[in-house]
């Protein structure tokens, strides 16, 4: 708890300066000085009187900051003071008519009992129940209590002198009653005026004796409230009677069966928990008992009777054929060892007692399994209708089965998010979105030719210089012929960069209309500009690499800058748009040359991208580039554009389509294979599956839902069977501490039993369950102390070696408990958590003496508890993933809840003031450290522990 700095009163200082005398309020004599005008002045004095008790009727509800214990509680501690905090740091004293060094409240606390108050009207009557209540209330243990103990003042750690009367939240008064509490007893909490309307107070003390003198004038109740006290003690005397006897024989049980021939056999049978004492002894003997039972069913019915009902068979549907599993494996132990045979009986018995409950649970977790089979069935005809009629109907020929496919564009999404419509139509598609549409479809099934030729058709995309004979174009064409030949170029070598500035033009408007359509669908402006540096790399690359294939073509041109095209091309298209740097005035060295190329042509393929001008790009950057390269024209670019016009005079290149065609082949197959109803993913099966949240589809056969409820079945056997749960529970002492162990041979056999009849209850009631599936994992449903979730005691039933023994390790799920299966488990007969639930309980890893602990431990080496459960309102358990046998290694640590600051009576008092005397009896947290080694010495009845 942090430190707390208490005073022992406070009031103002014009106040302590006042005259105090009996019968009358305090006074003071208050000097003036008055100066004129004229600058004459003259002195005097006129005395001033202050409120004193008589003067106040009622106290402001919001005066009052907080209340201990809290109104209508039920469960007060009786070791606590009760209180009353004022938000006015010196209200307790404020209207005090004395004075001196230990200070008397003006106000007191009065607790009563019903019967102790005459209490009417907000006052308390002049009587001898008045009399005797105001007594109880000065009395401390049989003897006077100084009054000026009952007030106090809690402060910051370091005070302002000049705010020092200032309320804030961690300056306030408190007023308290020195009146012990009775367990379970109703109490009102009074907050009355300690001196009369005349100035006498209500009581005086002399050595032990109180003298009581209320006047002849009703106390008026400035406000109050009720509780009740529980029971008592508090965490502090609840945990010090905790001890650690010798447990006895909790965790088993005695048990007779009398064979047909009247033999008696004992057998002792272990719960699931199970002491740290002994272990189950081997089965022996016992086997007789199972072979007796099997005899009383071995009847032959008489003349051809009804066949009598055999002992039940565990391990159904789990193991093909459990009668002849391996010896000493679990199925073979549950058939032959009686004692297990009782506890899988148990689980049978907890299935068809508890069967409504689990069935609820379960019909709420299958949700709309009825509703989803049918679907399923709908889903699986229609599948079978649709791909015959898939198969029959649909064209043979790529280009007639788009026509048909077409609409269906429309609604298929690519893998970033738009159609397939939209992917292969724009404007850097020669095919229109227009055809790819209902209306589409059928005005190609209208017209006179196939409607899959005229799709082809019209995909094709027109041959770069291909201008009609007699247009404009053409004319132009020849003459740049004319030009070509006389510049003296080779004809092929022009037919080459037009076919390269054919695919550089393409490849730009392809990236051009990629970025675009995905900055519309991008809010995020930092994404916005990573797709555009992504698009534009993307580019440069392919760019580059027409580039690269370009390159041995042109080596046998004269101009050397030919050879640099791949980095000069783009740095002088940089700067035509802007997107350039000039070299520095003193020049670069290759590396610094590269690295401004490099931010050059990025700028520049980024700019053709966001800008949209492909065309001016291509053909207005690179052809001009290009040409000047070819005719070996010097400098690469020129200084002007009329020196550029000049030299390259009328010489173009031909223009050809950007658009690019579609595979239509490919874009066939495509959409075969994402609509055909004989794939392996239909549309439709996608579409239900996306719909049936929770349910795996494996195949269209009606579903079986795999039941897995998060019920810890433990308490059904508290419920139904408390006796099997802990075997003597009830003989446990009062106040005790067990260490006991989880029994998994006991979970084992239970789940089987409990799980083998909820199968059978669940195909009853005609619920579609996975029939080798296990629905009840969980026995006590150990939590994750992370996430706070539930988790199986035990794996699938099914995945259970056949060759394993009952209660395996490798049957546990989750927990590693060093190659065993046995939990940890703290026993607590106590009231100390019904009446505390917040504990906090935990184990520390440090073995040695008390003063090695930590305050607080090291949360590293703390280990919190996996499950935890109430057998009893008194009968607490906390279980740990810790294997019992480590026990040694640990310290058993119970940590108080936190809680408010509260004042104990049943600790040593230092009564020299009011502030010392809150500061000895402030409630400190309580931390509880009970040695491991000492409590497995003791519940596993080895001598050498410390009770």
């Amino acid at each position: 708890m942090p430190d707390l700095t208490f005073r022992s009163w406070r009031r103002s200082t014009l106040l302590e300066s006042a005259d105090f005398a009996a019968g009358r309020p305090p006074s003071i004599s208050v000097e003036l000085a008055a100066t004129d005008t004229s600058g004459g002045s003259s002195t005097g004095s006129f005395p001033a009187t202050f409120r004193w008790p008589g003067d106040v009727r009622s106290l402001n509800p919001s005066a009052i900051r907080h209340r201990a214990p809290a109104p209508s509680v039920q469960d007060a501690e009786t070791t606590k003071f009760v209180h009353v905090d004022f938000w006015s740091p010196d209200l307790p004293w404020r209207y005090t008519p004395e004075s001196g060094a230990l200070l008397r409240p003006w106000l007191a606390l009065l607790v009563g009992k019903p019967d102790e108050l005459d209490f009417v009207a907000n006052t308390l009557s002049v009587s001898d129940r008045t009399r005797n209540l105001v007594t109880s209330n000065a009395t401390f243990a049989g003897s006077a209590f100084p009054p000026h103990l009952t007030a106090h003042l809690q402060v910051p750690d370091s005070e302002d002198p000049t705010t020092a009367g200032t309320p804030t939240a961690q300056r306030f008064s408190r007023l308290l009653s020195p009146r012990v509490l009775e367990p379970q007893t109703d109490y009102t909490a009074l907050v009355v005026p300690a001196f009369r309307a005349d100035g006498h107070p209500l009581w005086t003390t002399q050595g032990d004796a109180v003298t009581v003198d209320l006047g002849g004038a009703p106390l008026p109740v400035f406000d109050h409230w009720t509780f009740r006290s529980g029971e008592g003690g508090d965490f502090e005397t609840l945990a010090a009677r905790l001890w650690m006897p010798d447990p006895g024989v909790v965790g088993r049980a005695s048990l007779t069966y009398q064979e047909s021939d009247g033999t008696d056999i004992a057998m002792e049978v272990r719960g699931a928990l199970s002491s740290l004492k002994d272990s189950q002894p081997p089965v022996g003997s016992l086997t007789a008992v199972t072979a007796d039972l099997r005899s009383l069913t071995a009847v032959v019915p008489p003349g051809g009777g009804p066949v009598p009902i055999d002992m039940p068979q565990y391990g159904v549907p789990w193991l093909a054929d459990p009668s002849s599993a391996p010896a000493r494996s679990w199925a073979d132990t549950l058939h032959l060892d009686p004692r297990e045979r009782i506890h899988a009986g148990t689980g049978v018995r907890m299935g068809i007692l508890a069967q409504e409950e689990l069935m609820r649970a379960a019909t709420e977790q299958a949700g709309a399994l009825a509703e989803a089979t049918v679907r399923i069935a709908q889903l699986a005809a229609g599948l079978e209708l649709s791909r015959r009629t898939y198969t029959t109907a649909l064209p043979k020929d790529e280009a007639e089965r788009v026509t048909v496919l077409a609409p269906m564009t429309a609604r298929l999404r690519t893998a970033d998010g738009s159609t397939v419509q939209a992917a292969i139509t724009g404007p850097d598609s020669t095919l229109p979105a227009a055809l790819l549409t209902g209306a589409g479809n059928r005005l190609l099934h209208r017209a006179a030719a196939s409607p899959g030729s005229i799709l082809a058709a019209v995909n094709e995309a027109s041959p770069p210089g291909s201008p009609a004979p007699d247009s404009e174009a053409a004319a132009t064409g020849d003459i740049s012929d004319q030009l070509w030949d006389q510049a003296g170029v080779d004809r092929d070598l022009v037919e080459r960069m037009t076919k390269f500035l054919c695919a550089a033009y393409r490849s730009s408007v392809t990236a051009g209309s990629t970025y675009r359509r995905r900055h519309v669908l991008e809010t995020d402006p930092d994404r916005i500009v990573e797709q555009l540096i992504e698009s534009a790399d993307a580019l440069l690359q392919q760019l580059q690499q027409l580039l690269a294939d370009l390159l041995p073509e042109t080596s046998a041109c004269s101009n050397a800058d030919l050879t640099n095209i791949g980095q000069d091309l783009f740095a002088v298209a940089g700067l035509v748009v802007g997107a350039g740097t000039h070299p520095p005035p003193g020049g670069e060295d290759d590396d610094a040359r590269r690295q401004r190329f490099d931010r050059q042509r990025r700028g520049f393929t980024a700019h053709l991208l966001s800008e949209g001008n492909e065309a001016a790009g291509v053909y207005d950057v690179l052809a001009t580039l290009i040409l000047r390269c070819l005719l070996g024209v010097q400098p690469l670019w020129p200084q002007s554009p009329d020196d550029r016009n000049d030299r390259l005079g009328g010489l173009t290149f031909a223009q050809c389509d950007p658009r690019r065609c579609v595979d239509l082949v490919r874009l066939s197959a495509a959409l075969d294979a994402s609509l055909d109803p004989a794939g392996d993913n239909p549309p439709a099966r996608v579409r239900i599956e996306s719909r049936l949240a929770g349910l795996p589809m494996t195949s269209l056969a009606p579903p079986r839902y795999p039941l897995g409820l998060d019920f810890p079945t433990w308490s059904l056997l508290n419920q139904y069977e408390r006796d099997w749960l802990l075997p003597g529970a009830g003989d446990l002492q009062p106040d005790s501490i067990t260490a006991l162990k989880t029994n998994p041979r006991f979970i084992d056999a239970y789940l089987v039993g409990l799980n083998t009849q909820f199968q059978a209850e669940t195909r009853w009631r005609g619920m579609s369950s996975d029939p080798s599936g296990t629905p009840l994992r969980m026995f006590f449903g150990p939590t994750d102390p992370h996430s706070g979730e539930r988790n199986p005691d035990i794996v699938p039933i099914a995945t259970w070696d056949p060759d394993s023994g009952l209660g395996a390790a490798d049957h546990l799920a989750g927990a590693s408990l060093g190659g065993g299966a046995e939990r940890l488990v703290i026993l607590f007969n106590s009231s100390l958590f019904r009446r505390y639930p917040r504990t906090v309980v935990y184990l520390h890893a440090a073995a040695g003496a008390p003063a090695d602990l930590k305050d607080p431990p090291s949360a590293a080496k703390d280990t919190p508890p996996s499950l935890t459960g109430s057998i009893t309102p008194d009968l607490v358990f906390f279980g740990f993933d810790v294997p019992a046998q480590d026990l040694d290694n640990y310290w058993l640590i119970l940590d108080e809840p936190p809680t408010e600051l509260r004042f104990r009576s049943d600790q040593p008092q230092d009564r020299s003031d009011s502030a010392h005397f809150a500061r000895s009896a402030i409630d400190s947290p309580t931390r509880v450290a009970i040695s491991g080694a000492d409590l497995r010495a003791w519940s596993s009845g080895q001598a050498g522990g410390v009770k």
